[in-house]
């Protein structure tokens, strides 16, 4: 194969692609050098809430009630702690 026709095989381009449209300030950094761990992630996550879906059609549903209130309880405390640490700069 000429070198020509080498350099501009599919995989080469795709490669190109990724590394000349990609943002030079995050080339490097873990799931952010490439468009292609996000897409796998994200198809991973609609599986896993197609699966869940499946799994619960004929169970009757969780009761999150107390869960959510420490939740929103802990993630309130925090935002207060970020707001007097800021306020205070």
């Amino acid at each position: 194969m000429p070198y020509f026709k080498q350099c501009f095989t599919k995989n080469f381009l795709i490669a190109c692609c990724m590394y000349f449209f990609s943002d030079s300030r995050v080339r490097g950094w873990f799931l952010l050098d490439s468009y292609l761990p996000t897409f796998f992630l994200t198809g991973a996550y609609l599986v896993c809430i197609w699966l869940g879906n499946q799994f619960m059609k004929n169970r009757p549903a969780f009761s999150l009630r107390a869960h959510l209130i420490v939740y929103n309880l802990g993630i309130t405390l925090l935002s207060l702690y970020m707001f007097i640490e800021v306020s205070i700069l």
